[in-house]
């Protein structure tokens, strides 16, 4: 009988054991489980604008009308066009030049002002608007392999008839930031 109990005892363990294994192999899914990720972070360089010395926006030698209103624009190349008014062909007229730098190869936005007033040096009661500014790159520029770009700024001079002669300055700004 023993040896009976003992072979009964062994195909219940077998059997209990593939009952198992089978069992094992269909799991019930648990109630919880874990997945992991990475967390990344690039630190860059904040974007830089500066001005480039002896490089202001300067519309240079002007004769207004004694008849009415006039303009000078700069455009962002440098380049000169009048009307309404006289102006004296010398070099002293150029664009605002900045050097921008920051990431490389990142795109940024500019942001230019909508008007500034040059007052007289002597008399800051009288001044003269300045408008319309526009830029090289124009709206967003893109910052080269090495992090840098360069940005021309224009604008257009309004001349009233018999403006006061003398120096005429205001600052102004211009911004840049990543997009």
């Amino acid at each position: 009988m023993r040896t009976m109990n003992t072979h009964f005892t062994k195909i219940l363990t077998v059997i209990g054991f593939t009952v198992v294994a089978a069992l094992a192999a269909h799991a019930v899914p648990s109630s919880g489980a874990t997945g992991t990720a990475t967390a990344t972070a690039e630190i860059v360089a904040g974007i830089q604008i500066i001005h480039l010395n002896a490089a202001d926006l300067k519309f240079g030698q002007v004769i207004p009308s004694i008849y009415g209103d006039g303009t000078v624009t700069i455009a962002p190349d440098s380049s000169r066009t009048y009307a309404g008014v006289d102006v004296i062909n010398s070099n002293s007229y150029t664009a605002a030049h900045f050097k921008v730098s920051g990431a490389a190869n990142t795109s940024f936005g500019i942001t230019l002002p909508t008007s500034i007033y040059l007052q007289l040096s002597e008399d800051a009661s009288v001044t003269m608007l300045v408008d319309q500014f526009t830029s090289n790159p124009s709206g967003n520029g893109m910052l080269d392999a090495t992090g840098a770009a360069n940005l021309d700024v224009g604008a257009t001079l309004h001349v009233h008839a018999n403006q006061r002669h003398g120096r005429y300055d205001a600052p102004f700004s211009v911004t840049v930031a990543y997009n």
